[in-house]
């Protein structure tokens, strides 16, 4: 499946679940169109261009906020504001340790944070891993630490747990 098409069946199956909804609030999205030039890493300096898989995600929807489940996938239009934000800032420094989320740790000028939960208490939260070319992997970290090949297969998974 395509982005596009993943984020359409996410959509529909979120906003199908009436009772999440009256309990935690509707399925929350940003504008759509959205055409997206560039990331900006986790140090804040450097940039680069977003491949075509998350320039379709953004053009889909700038944000999304997932009320059940306090989730939130970021507006990269903001995310240097979400950067600057303290306990952001000692989350990064953590998942960049060697050995925290990956063996060899994470570069804060190669990741971009992609979703969080919390921002004042941030525990759920994925970057875009931007190191190699191409489609970056998806590094998920919760109560467990899951590396995507790419964003679809994160959106997948992110499916599979909602069907």
């Amino acid at each position: 499946m395509s982005v596009t098409q993943l984020l359409e069946e996410i959509e529909r199956i979120n906003g199908d679940d009436l009772d999440a909804a009256a309990e935690f609030g509707p399925l929350k999205l940003g504008p759509r169109g959205v055409v997206l030039e560039e990331l900006v890493c986790a140090d804040r300096r450097t940039r680069v261009v977003p491949s075509p898989q998350v320039r379709e995600f953004y053009a889909y929807a700038a944000w999304w906020e997932h009320c059940s489940v306090q989730l939130e996938w970021c507006n990269q239009a903001t995310i240097e504001e979400l950067y600057a934000h303290s306990p952001v800032q000692d989350m990064l420094a953590a998942d960049c340790a060697p050995g925290f989320l990956t063996t060899s740790g994470l570069s804060p000028s190669s990741i971009v944070l992609f979703a969080i939960d919390d921002r004042d208490a941030p525990f759920e939260r994925a970057y875009f891993n931007v190191d190699g070319g191409g489609e970056p992997q998806v590094v998920y970290a919760g109560s467990e630490v899951s590396v995507f090949d790419d964003l679809a297969g994160y959106l997948q998974s992110w499916l599979d747990s909602l069907s």
